[in-house]
């Protein structure tokens, strides 16, 4: 009886330990990457009672008999099957479409494999897991698989760069830029006008607690220039900054046009000499509109533009796909592409590469999006790399170069040395450079036609320009010039004078509102007419009188009047301005200090007149019925011009904020410069920089085994590799036998819960059945006992 306690006993173990498994696999039916378990029993060693004997001829064979001692739980198993997945909406969570496991490494620099795909990063760049640990991978997305930490921020440096806007405003492009290369110069700038400034200051500024400027300039202030306006501006901001310069430094408004004030505008060029970068692009059909080149990077230049078709192959096992194209003579092939692939790199043997990528991420590839493609295969449109003469720059002109319009270039060479002309106008500059010539000096026989440099780059840097190879000729390089200099448009742009009309803060601003007045300038304006009667004062607002008024169009004229009829005796003065009279009348009953010369379209000139008695105060003499006096009777007196009332000049440069970029001190590039960081679904982890644009930072790695089932489970996710598991074998995403990455996604736990209910009932009906062995045989030993009583 002792066999069948100890029976129990076994059981109630074993049992025990199936459901303190049954109560894990239920705690984690929620945890992303969980793997279910399951307990394995056996039956333990027996007692044998009696051998097993052979049969013989009088007798037959008798069985082996043996009492077991119960049963043991032999192994505890993972359960490795991928479960289903589901979308997180956090652009960090990775899920593994497959076989294969994400490395991370802890603190003290064990490595452990997961599923549950929860990525961040730290405050030092790392990519890191929830629990902290470094994510392992390739620090580059050409680099083999790897187990090496992934630092998002080791992407390169950027040059130093000093913070500008360019606005343009009324039709004139505005360049707002600050003197020193720093972050802190990424500002809002904002320009208005105030009337509650007092005389005598010209502006003043604030500055937020978030950095933005804000610059009021006195409305009533007139602003010489632009020089003077930006002293003004910078004046109020090292007040508004405690005295101190801005970290930005001085700031600078300036524009190619002159608009008012006294500054000229020296010649310069405009249009484009910027890189015209190397790619490829791809028709709008590319794989049923699918698809799109991303990005095409070459080892080498390419020679010459051609329209490379793309090949597409269906491999012999499994959906997977070769999709190869020839780009001047270079094979880009990835022969692994899959269904769920998301992004694609086609790679050279050189190491170039062509990047594919999804053109809607809602989208998915299908098996006919590749078979179209075998059937027609599509083209790709190659466009070359280029920089204007494969990298020269025109660094200046003389400050009163005279002539605009289009340059024209003409270029001959002779032992490396290029003859070269541009011709602006009916005017030809000549100079003579080789590659790597700095300061080169474009001249006329004439000082008076002004002088243009370039500078040149060295002749490897130029191969690179004009797309061509390193085992190009100087006649390559020549035939290259020719082709390309008529890729940029390029505009000479005249030394202009200064404009001098000064304008006050409100019309920079642009809030000037209402009107210049008219004016009415000429002879005897300050000394008055009519022998000083009359001055004229100001004009309307809508005031249209435009032209010259000779001395005899400016004149009073006396009438009688008329008792009976009730007409008063007046003068009647006048002034013809090209053609229109503005005119006032005077009589016995006029008492007033000024009065107005109106048109018959009501607009008018106000002239001062001093209160007068009678009507002869105007002039000071009798009048006769019918007289014409002239305002002046000096016969040697010139005439008077009068301009009409026009809308205030108004810069508009308070029309909106204005944001300041790009400005910062140079050096490695930091993590919080980065925006936008994304895994994508062969582990390329690519971040934005405002500068770099989208940069790859690494690539993640998946580990996968010969027997995953023989990890170690870790806790906290974590499998450990083992004796039974075998290495490790690192691979990219999708590739060896992996799956690909999902993004914004988890894998979710594996456990059946019904499944796992159903085990829980037969594990207590086994506990139970174990337990009244033990008490049915107790009571067994209790008879035996009771039966010496």
């Amino acid at each position: 009886m002792n066999r069948a306690m100890f029976s129990g006993v076994a059981g109630l173990k074993a049992h025990q330990t199936k459901m303190d498994v049954i109560g894990n696999n239920i705690a984690n039916v929620n945890t992303y990457g969980y793997k279910a378990q399951r307990t394995v029993f056996s039956d333990v060693y027996y007692q044998t009672l009696r051998g097993a004997s052979a049969g013989t001829a009088s007798k037959g064979g008798t069985n082996p008999s043996s009492v077991g001692y119960g049963s043991s739980v032999s192994a505890v198993q993972a359960q490795m099957s991928s479960s289903s997945m589901q979308s997180t909406g956090f652009g960090m969570d990775v899920a593994i479409g497959g076989e294969g496991f994400l490395q991370v490494m802890d603190g003290d620099g064990n490595t452990f494999y997961t599923k549950a795909g929860m990525l961040d990063y730290d405050a030092n760049g790392y990519l890191i897991d929830i629990n902290g640990n470094f994510v392992l991978g390739a620090k580059d997305s050409t680099g083999n698989p790897s187990n090496e930490k992934i630092k998002l921020d080791q992407i390169g440096s950027v040059e130093a760069a000093k913070p500008s806007s360019t606005v343009a405003i009324n039709g004139i492009e505005y360049e707002i830029s600050a003197s020193n290369s720093s972050k802190y110069g990424n500002v809002s700038l904002a320009i208005g006008s105030s009337e509650d400034l007092p005389d005598g200051m010209p502006a003043k500024a604030n500055i937020s607690s978030t950095g933005q400027i804000t610059v009021q300039l006195n409305a009533y202030e007139k602003f010489e220039s632009m020089t003077e306006l930006n002293a003004a501006i910078n004046e109020a901001i090292t007040d508004a900054n405690e005295g101190k310069e801005h970290a930005a430094g001085t700031f600078t408004i300036s524009t190619k046009t002159n608009v008012f004030g006294k500054d000229a505008v020296n010649a310069f060029v405009s249009g484009s000499m910027d890189s015209i970068d190397m790619k490829v692009e791809a028709a709008k059909d590319f794989f049923n509109g699918k698809l799109e080149v991303v990005d095409f990077k070459p080892k080498d230049g390419v020679a010459v533009a051609e329209t490379p078709p793309v090949t597409v192959a269906k491999n012999i096992s499994g959906d997977n796909y070769t999709i190869s194209v020839t780009i001047d003579g270079k094979l880009y092939e990835n022969k692994e592409v899959s269904l769920t692939s998301t992004d694609i790199s086609l790679t050279a043997a050189d190491g170039g590469t062509l990047e594919l990528g999804k053109v809607d991420g809602t989208k998915g590839l299908m098996a006919a999006d590749f078979d179209a493609m075998i059937a027609t295969p599509p083209q790709l449109t190659l466009t070359t790399a280029d920089k204007f003469l494969g990298g020269a720059k025109i660094t200046g002109m003389s400050s009163k170069f005279p002539y605009e319009g289009t340059p024209q270039f003409s270029i001959t060479s002779s032992d490396g040395t290029y003859a070269m002309e541009i011709k602006v106008g009916d005017k030809v500059y000549k100079a003579n450079a080789t590659p790597g010539s700095k300061g080169v000096v474009f001249k006329t026989d004439s000082e008076a036609d002004g002088t243009i440099t370039m500078d040149f780059p060295p002749e490897e840097e130029m191969k690179i320009n004009l797309g061509l190879k390193a085992t190009a000729t100087a006649t390559d390089i020549e035939a290259a010039l020719k082709l390309k200099t008529t890729d940029h448009k390029l505009y000479c742009n005249a030394y202009v004078g200064p404009a001098t009309n000064a304008l006050t803060g409100a019309q920079i601003a642009g809030d000037a509102g209402g009107v210049e007045k008219g004016t009415i300038t000429g002879y005897d304006e300050a000394k008055g007419f009519f022998e000083g009667n009359l001055k004229i004062q100001e004009t309307s607002s809508d005031f249209q009188g435009s032209g010259t008024v000779k001395k005899e169009d400016f004149y009073a004229e006396y009438f009688e009047g008329d008792e009976e009829k009730g007409i008063l005796p007046r003068w009647d003065i006048v002034m013809k301005v090209n053609g229109t009279e503005y005119k006032a009348s005077i009589d016995e009953e006029t008492k007033a200090s000024s009065l107005l010369l109106k048109s018959d379209k009501g607009d008018y000139m106000q002239v001062s007149n001093p209160e007068f008695e009678g009507l002869n105060d105007l002039l000071g003499t009798e009048p006769t019925n019918g007289a014409k006096i002239e305002a002046q009777k000096d016969t040697t007196a010139g005439d008077l011009t009068v301009t009409p009332a026009k809308d205030s000049e108004n810069l508009g440069l308070g029309t909106d904020s204005i944001n300041l970029v790009g400005g910062t001190e140079g050096g490695p590039i930091t993590l919080d410069q980065l925006t936008n960081i994304t895994i994508g679904t062969n582990g390329v982890v690519t971040v934005a920089h405002p500068d770099k644009g989208v940069v790859i930072a690494g690539k993640v790695s998946l580990a996968n085994f010969a027997n995953p089932s023989g990890l170690q489970l870790q806790g906290n996710n974590y499998f450990a590799e083992t004796a039974n598991s075998g290495e490790p074998q690192l691979t990219d995403p999708g590739s060896g036998g992996t799956g690909s990455l999902k993004n914004s996604t988890l894998e979710m736990s594996n456990v059946d819960l019904s499944e796992q209910m159903a085990e829980m009932i037969t594990t207590q009906r086994g506990f139970q059945a174990n337990s009244r062995i033990i008490t049915i045989t107790d009571t067994m030993l209790e008879e035996l006992i009771n039966l010496k009583r």
